[in-house]
């Protein structure tokens, strides 16, 4: 995995269940920004490995952490701790749930999308990330 890393102006790393928008989100910033990121993974590198996330951190200006989880205890938390300790100070996010019970009715994609973890929003929060960077 490290030898295709890539120079990007943006990273998504999510965990496995929200792929899709990690992927489909990576096509919309391709075409508004004539760049594509590098869209990981990370259930699938678990144990975390120090070396990729501070790479990608490297050859990126941003970095977006997707999970259909808790922010607490989650993936995002154990990045950003990572880049913190490291001082790896780049343009970092997260779209992850809320930590509290959700009691609400709808699909899945209803409720990722009432949380931010849609297409657009990840497409939008890379928008606003590169502008400022």
């Amino acid at each position: 995995m490290p030898n295709s890393i890539k120079k990007s102006m943006m990273d998504l790393e999510f965990d496995g269940f929200v792929a899709g928008i990690a992927l489909e989100a990576d096509k919309r910033i391709s075409n508004d920004f004539d760049t594509t990121a590098n869209v990981v993974d990370l259930k699938k590198i678990l144990p975390l490995t120090k070396t990729l996330i501070l790479e990608l951190a490297e050859k990126s200006s941003g970095m977006i952490v997707l999970e259909e989880q808790s922010l607490n205890g989650g993936i995002s938390e154990s990045v950003s701790n990572l880049l913190i300790r490291s001082k790896k100070f780049i343009n970092f996010n997260n779209i992850s749930l809320p930590s509290k019970y959700i009691f609400e009715n709808g699909t899945r994609e209803q409720l990722l999308e009432n949380y931010g973890l849609s297409v657009k929003n990840v497409v939008r929060l890379s928008h606003e990330m590169m502008v400022t960077n």
